[in-house]
């Protein structure tokens, strides 16, 4: 019961085929790609193109759809003013604080005088990486307003087209 089999070799036979062959090889299958990718936005707006169609060889990093960005530019142009006048507010509460901290150490200014500066120097740098964050923020969403191939490859459908309402995670590109 416990007989291992006995192997026996198959037998080859090693041919060179015929440059003259006429013969055709017909097969059915399917063809499946390594890598899908359905391409949505995080956010949601119009949009404004879509630079592909099905079919289109595109390649990694190149502009598939973008959607209307015109309220994050606004809200990027509004914190890129809030940096500009924080800052020009930073300048002037840090040369307070250097003077009364010079007139504090030669006691023509009072702890109380010393400490109001020192807050207010402190507040004026906490404001200026507050307007930096917003525009740090209002930059990474307007990069998800252009939708890019994350690889290279064949846009296999196109799920909407420019002008309608994209919603975040709605298809829009499958490559």
């Amino acid at each position: 019961d416990d007989k291992p089999e006995t192997e026996y070799p198959v037998s080859v036979k090693v041919q060179t085929p015929s440059q003259h062959s006429v013969e055709n090889i017909v097969v059915s299958g399917q063809i499946e790609s390594q890598t899908t990718a359905i391409i949505s936005t995080r956010v949601m707006g119009f949009i404004s193109e879509i630079k592909v169609r099905p079919g289109d060889k595109v390649q990694k990093g190149q502009l598939l759809a973008a959607i209307s960005n015109a309220d994050i530019l606004a809200k990027r142009a509004q914190a890129q003013a809030m940096i500009s006048e924080t800052e020009a507010s930073l300048k002037d509460a840090q040369k307070d604080y250097e003077r009364f901290e010079i007139l504090y150490q030669q006691q023509s200014a009072t702890k109380k005088e010393f400490e109001s500066v020192t807050m207010r120097y402190t507040s004026a740098r906490a404001r200026v990486e507050a307007a930096r964050q917003m525009k740090k923020e209002t930059d990474a969403i307007l990069a998800y307003t252009n939708l890019v191939a994350p690889f290279s490859g064949v846009i296999t459908q196109k799920h909407i087209d420019a002008g309608s309402l994209a919603n975040p995670r709605m298809p829009i590109v499958t490559l």
